[in-house]
């Protein structure tokens, strides 16, 4: 098959420029919904196209940045320790970042959620269109005072929000901002945990016999910000925070199928 470029003799097709069309035209997309909120060239190189080899439908890396500028890194849990040779311990710290997958990679492989990032490495604020609007001195476009902070679901809702004169740090999920805590001291993470281990005992032990999965709610007795948020807002004197929920904390329904599984 045979490419038609205007203005360049045609090209034979190949997976590579194949691929590369696919991953530019969502990545495109994304990036121009941002632009005619007023974003720039300079302010968009955060988003780039994941380099996984998996990654033929364009799916978009969001990187992650500090209040400072500098990249969010994370310790995978798998790593072995190392030592230097003065007897140091030596961190195998990577980039964190989440990945946007594209929709119709969505449906061909029929994925549940819309993000991913890797495995075990933890929940981080999403400063980077703040930084990118307000504080980078290179690409902002937006003052403010930082009398009131917005916190909103979503790296492209905080930058939408950031470029309307909106200072707003994202989160990735209405539960990610806080390190919340139930009445015996234990995290959501703790209690998944622990509703794991007791499944899987069960099952060692009930091979052959019928049983139902059992959770427990998670009821909240204390919830604090994560520290880099409180750090900010105590840094800035921050007067007022808004939290900007999601459509879908009015779903009645959806929220009650949560509540059931003890999420």
């Amino acid at each position: 098959m045979i490419l038609q470029h205007k203005g360049t003799i045609n090209v034979p097709q190949n997976q590579e420029l194949n691929e590369n069309l696919v991953h530019n035209s969502y990545l495109q997309n994304r990036k121009n919904e941002l632009k005619k909120l007023g974003a720039t060239d300079a302010q968009l190189t955060v988003f780039s196209t994941h380099r996984a080899a998996h990654n033929t439908s364009g799916n978009v890396q969001i990187d992650y940045l500090t209040v400072d500028g500098k990249t969010v890194l994370y310790t995978p849990k798998q790593q072995t320790e190392t030592f230097d040779v003065w007897g140091n311990f030596v961190s195998f710290a990577k980039p964190f970042c989440r990945v946007r997958y594209n929709p119709e990679h969505i449906e061909r492989y029929g994925i549940k959620h819309k993000y991913t990032q890797p495995e075990g490495s933890g929940v981080h604020a999403y400063f980077t269109a703040l930084f990118q609007t307000y504080l980078n001195p290179d690409t902002r476009t937006h003052q403010s005072d930082f009398s009131t902070i917005y916190v909103v679901e979503g790296e492209f809702k905080a930058f939408a929000m950031c470029l309307q004169g909106l200072p707003t740090i994202g989160i990735s999920g209405i539960n990610s901002g806080v390190i919340a805590k139930n009445a015996a001291g234990k995290t959501r993470n703790d209690l998944r945990t622990d509703n794991k281990t007791r499944n899987d005992l069960r099952t060692e032990h009930t091979e052959h016999t019928e049983h139902t999965t059992e959770h427990t709610k998670f009821v909240a007795a204390t919830a604090k910000f994560l520290p880099e948020i409180n750090e900010f807002l105590t840094a800035k004197q921050v007067k007022n925070v808004v939290l900007v929920h999601d459509a879908d904390a009015f779903d009645n329904y959806k929220n009650y199928k949560s509540d059931k599984i003890g999420r």
